[in-house]
């Protein structure tokens, strides 16, 4: 429980959304007769993905990996030593927004470790006993995050997660 609402979070390692749902339901019941919430006014999932970027003589053409993000106007000129990128748009479709922060950490080991941080929100009233509606608003959500995260990287970023 949280001051503003329901949150359940999950730390490494990680399965799958569908693992957790039974106990995300459970949860649920749980905070509403504790908290007794008069209406859900969103639903909203967090992502946080930690991406090694192999690096090839201390660099990594961002391109080969990444189809958003940090783009510098000269390349062959400057050297990109670091970036936060911040994206919201929203699905023309159903009205869900997403929410794209691309950050780099300091390099280690080889590898330039790259944070893509997709956050997906559905603003909308409802009842809180509802589950199936939550449940459906979750799988609208989860579906927008898996088609942001396939079209932001490159079929060779794709690779490093096999």
């Amino acid at each position: 429980m949280r001051v503003q609402g329901f949150s359940f979070n999950r730390l490494a390692p990680y399965t799958s959304l569908d693992d957790y749902l039974p106990a995300i339901e459970r949860a649920w019941r749980l905070f509403l007769d504790i908290a007794s919430p008069a209406e859900i006014r969103r639903v909203r999932l967090r992502y946080i993905n930690r991406i090694l970027l192999p690096l090839v003589d201390g660099r990594v053409v961002m391109k080969d990996y990444l189809k958003v993000g940090p783009r510098l106007p000269d390349e062959k000129a400057l050297l990109l030593t670091g970036f936060l990128n911040q994206t919201v748009a929203l699905d023309a479709e159903n009205r869900n927004e997403v929410k794209i922060i691309l950050a780099n950490q300091a390099p280690q080991e080889g590898h330039l470790p790259v944070i893509l941080d997709l956050t997906v929100t559905r603003q909308e009233s409802a009842m809180p006993d509802n589950w199936d509606w939550i449940l459906a608003q979750v799988h609208s959500l989860r579906a927008l995050k898996n088609r942001v995260f396939v079209e932001s990287l490159t079929k060779k970023c794709l690779e490093l997660f096999r």
